[in-house]
């Protein structure tokens, strides 16, 4: 299912690349793209997944030490 929506958005955020990009500027359109890279870096940086050790609902293996 991920694989089918990130390839079903490529061409919409493509379209949407090149009409800013037509728009506003190449130079506004590829800082706006990187910024928009940070965002789910931020996310999983602020998310609790960082503090995540285990999966939920597994038993930790017996030779692992928490």
């Amino acid at each position: 299912m991920s694989t089918c929506s990130t390839s079903g958005a490529r061409p919409v955020g493509a379209l949407l690349a090149g009409g800013l990009g037509t728009w506003a500027g190449v130079r506004p359109a590829l800082v706006a793209g990187a910024c928009l890279l940070v965002v789910p870096c931020v996310v999983l940086a602020r998310s609790p997944l960082r503090a995540l050790r285990h999966m939920p609902g597994v038993a930790p293996a017996s030779g692992d030490a928490a």
